[in-house]
């Protein structure tokens, strides 16, 4: 399994990696909020976000590049994550 599968399991409205629609970019923009990114979102209606929903292969690239040169920022969000997870379940 891979970080990025790690990060949707965080996720309560994700199950695993989407790639087309609109629910693929609400997920990268989510992946991205998460990497540190937090202050616009996506600008749908745009010129990109119709080449991402034509083109499902290029979110799955977004999402292997980000898993190849993020990984320890990944790492260090699902770390935090996990703890609180597990803190609010034995709360």
């Amino acid at each position: 399994m891979s970080l990025i599968d790690d990060w949707c399991e965080t996720k309560e409205e994700y199950h695993g990696i989407i790639a087309e629609g609109e629910k693929a970019l609400d997920q990268l923009n989510d992946l991205c909020k998460d990497l540190g990114y937090k202050k616009d979102g996506f600008l749908y209606g745009s010129s990109l976000e119709k080449f991402f929903l034509d083109n499902p292969g290029a979110v799955e690239a977004i999402h292997d590049w980000i898993e190849e040169n993020y990984e320890d920022e990944l790492d260090d969000y699902l770390t935090e994550n996990c703890e609180e997870d597990n803190e609010t379940e034995h709360s």
